[in-house]
């Protein structure tokens, strides 16, 4: 009988707990969750952003609610992610958001050596949420030594080529040398187009390519070729030294 009563009281508390977060959610309308998690990342940046669109919770979500976000003012295809799985559980990759424009940087100061007539496409991406105490004027070196274990390097090289034989054995494998020395785990992809091609839909680039922030056209494309080095550590947890 006493076992019984101890099954009793446990339901009934597992069930008035799971009303009471069943209530909790159903009062957060969806206007203020998105105020919410607006709040958090302007309170956690000292920054005023702008959201581009909203993913709400649902049964094939995992009810995990995402916010597109982007800096006040600046274009709005360029956005950073804010993920909020429940009260209080809220996390953003604003700083790998900001962070794309140091690699960026040293990518195309590479890349032009060997292919100054190429257009180049820089872009990076974390597997998992980054530390809390992450800020975009961090110091670059400690953002890279989580980013050698944690982050995914990739640059994309434009330029005019028939064919994988036209491109120099000798200069891929040293800009590869080279651009490993940026970040540990890392791809390279060799695009070739036709002159034609290049200069149409490249160079002049129909579909704004770069202010839609998607990839340029496969029209007049030749050809593509990847390399790829180095893998995520999925067991890796950053520490502070």
């Amino acid at each position: 009988m006493k076992k019984i009563n101890i099954f009793l009281i446990l339901s009934l508390c597992i069930l008035l707990g799971g009303c009471k977060s069943a209530k909790e959610e159903k009062a957060m309308t969806r206007e203020k969750v998105k105020q919410v998690m607006l709040d958090y990342i302007e309170n956690k940046y000292d920054e005023e952003f702008e959201v581009f669109g909203m993913d709400y919770k649902s049964w094939d979500n995992g009810g995990v609610e995402t916010m597109y976000a982007y800096p006040k003012g600046k274009n709005p295809n360029y956005y950073f992610y804010v993920e909020r799985t429940g009260e209080n559980k809220i996390t953003d990759d604003y700083v790998i958001f900001t962070m794309q424009e140091v690699y960026e940087k040293k990518a195309k100061k590479i890349i032009k050596k060997y292919y100054p007539n190429a257009i180049v496409t820089v872009g990076i991406a974390n597997s998992g949420p980054v530390p809390d105490n992450f800020r975009p004027n961090m110091d670059f070196d400690k953002f890279a030594r989580y980013a050698n274990k944690s982050v995914t390097f990739g640059c994309s090289i434009y330029l005019v080529a028939e064919s994988e034989e036209d491109l120099d054995e000798k200069k891929v494998k040293q800009l590869e040398e080279e651009l490993r020395k940026v970040n540990d785990v890392g791809k390279i992809t060799f695009l070739g187009y036709s002159a034609k091609g290049f200069d149409q839909y490249i160079i002049h680039d129909p579909f704004n390519t770069q202010e839609e922030n998607r990839s340029y056209s496969t029209n007049g494309m030749n050809f593509e070729k990847d390399l790829s080095w180095g893998a995520i550590d999925i067991e890796y947890e950053y520490k502070e030294e």
